[in-house]
């Protein structure tokens, strides 16, 4: 097994939270929209199968309502977004890529709070001059130091009200984040002053204040991990509105009066609502290893795979030792002709000794006909003025990828050979909206012998999660895993369903008899199983 994954993003000390800012918003769809968004990149960031994601309409209610989580001993940090606000994850090498969680809340952050750095940072505002109030916090994301919380005796959060108050003097910054009101920090002076008109979070401020301990803003790189979408704007909501689901495609900024921040995220959904269905995904985004949970008693007959990065083979070298690789049949599905077509190339034509050769067909076949997406790492560039030191960190991050599943090089190299004359098929299949050829390869159960189907989480990329509802991934999800459990029971999935939690290889049976249970028995089967 190798050790050099991504981190986890759900250490127990960690609980995370969505504020409900739908009055604000005013605008049922909007707000349900947003609060869709908000969870969805959440999930993908969070692995929201491990711990409760609490939501409320005050950091009030949130902060009681953690106070029951059955970890609450264990608990240092409480994140809380408000609709709208979303956490990127990335797609870069392993080595290089980054989140509010695996860079700052799961190392920095944590170590920071137990040893009582901080109570509260987020996004600071200074309104003494721009509308005569104290400073306060922006809604969209902020951190609290929740064990410090408790040695205060859970002080109220402040909000919006007008009536004189003390609190300790803040010593703002010199310096901003940008433009003249956001400075980096607020420390605590050695006066008392009075004042009336207050903003969001002005008492968890002065409480930090008051400690002695300075409030803090987040950093360039911290602010990177996430966008926020400012739905609560009404000169843009109805244009807004024109470009949510598969609508996003038409979105051409040019022509748009929305914000910067809108512009921006609506013009790369765009992009990614177009070119989805068409991507090669030449590296896993996910763990490769985790095929280990899935339980191996036979040896493996039939593999089901999506046309994505290396993790196919991962389930070849770690089968059942019985297993005989070359009599597996390996069955691609996918969303993309394009990655099917490339996938059969890899196969049949690529010396996997060779990873220019692999570069070198994506681009003259793929990219420069503009005929696929091409998904290497996030940020890779096949046009780079510095060409040479591209490929060198490419082939840099194939050699990490594939040295996540076996322990050589040339482990790798003869597995390629000895699949290179099975039985494989190459089959289109949307299992948003067309499944159907998947059921249709399904094979029936062979006693004695393992079947697996390996869909990663289709059901919840930034493609699926802005052109369709919670509900409807739902629906289809269930849908998908019924109609494959009526070819074959004993397959096993090994999938993210639309919550982001992963099936582990349970078969087919044990996971359609646990839709059939009402929601609570469900939820508490499905925190028991993982």
């Amino acid at each position: 097994m190798h050790n050099n994954q991504r981190s986890t993003n759900f250490l127990k000390q960690v609980r995370c939270a969505v504020l409900d800012t739908s009055n604000s918003i005013n605008d049922e769809e909007i707000s349900t929209y947003m609060r869709q968004t908000t969870y969805n990149f959440l999930r993908n960031n969070y692995s929201h199968y491990k711990f409760k994601i609490y939501e409320g309409k005050s950091v009030d209610r949130i902060l009681y309502d953690i106070r029951k989580d059955p970890g609450e001993e264990d608990i240092s940090l409480v994140v809380i977004q408000a609709y709208g606000n979303l956490l990127y994850d990335t797609w870069k090498p392993l080595e290089h890529g980054y989140s509010l969680f695996r860079e700052y809340c799961n190392n920095e952050w944590i170590d920071m709070a137990e040893a009582n750095k901080f109570f509260i940072m987020g996004h600071i505002l200074d309104e003494r001059e721009s509308k005569d109030r104290w400073f306060r916090l922006h809604e969209q994301c902020f951190v609290i130091n929740y064990k410090m919380w408790k040695q205060l005796n859970y002080p109220k959060f402040g909000g919006y009200e007008t009536d004189p108050i003390e609190v300790r003097e803040a010593i703002r910054s010199k310096e901003n984040i940008h433009d003249e009101h956001t400075p980096t920090y607020l420390s605590p002076g050695t006066e008392t002053i009075t004042i009336t008109k207050r903003g969001f979070g002005w008492n968890f401020i002065n409480e930090s204040l008051k400690s002695g301990l300075a409030v803090l803003n987040f950093d360039e790189i911290a602010r990177q991990t996430k966008t926020y979408l400012y739905p609560e704007i009404k000169e843009e909501q109805a244009e807004f509105k024109q470009f949510f689901r598969e609508d996003c495609a038409n979105f051409k900024p040019s022509e748009s009066k929305l914000g910067q921040t809108k512009k921006e995220f609506l013009e790369y959904q765009s992009y990614t609502v177009q070119r989805s269905p068409e991507a090669i995904w030449v590296m896993n985004t996910e763990s490769v290893n985790d095929v280990i949970f899935v339980p191996r008693k036979y040896p493996l007959k039939n593999l089901y795979s999506v046309a994505a990065g290396f993790k196919t083979f991962a389930f070849l070298n770690n089968w059942n030792r019985d297993t005989v690789v070359e009599d597996v049949n390996i069955n691609y599905f996918d969303i993309s002709p394009q990655s099917l077509k490339a996938r059969e190339w890899m196969h049949k034509e690529w010396n996997p000794q060779n990873f220019d050769e692999y570069l070198d067909y994506l681009y003259e076949e793929w990219y420069q006909p503009d005929k696929a997406l091409i998904s290497i790492y996030e940020d890779f560039d096949f046009l780079s003025p510095n060409w040479q030191a591209e490929r060198e960190q490419a082939k840099e991050a194939y050699k990490n990828s594939i040295l996540r599943i076996f322990d050589t090089m040339e482990d790798w190299y003869d597995m390629h050979e000895k699949v290179k004359n099975n039985n494989i098929t190459y089959t289109v299949a949307n299992l948003c909206r067309n499944y159907q050829p998947l059921i249709d390869m399904i094979q029936p159960h062979e006693e004695g012998k393992d079947s697996v189907v390996w869909s990663s989480n289709y059901i919840t990329t930034r493609y699926t999660t802005w052109i369709m509802s919670y509900e409807e991934r739902r629906d289809i999800y269930q849908e998908v895993v019924k109609k494959m459990h009526e070819k074959n029971p004993n397959i096993r999935l090994h999938s993210a369903d639309w919550d982001g939690t992963p099936t582990k290889g349970m078969s087919l049976e044990e996971i359609t008899n646990a839709y059939k249970l009402d929601e609570k028995t469900f939820l508490q089967w499905r925190q028991r199983r993982n």
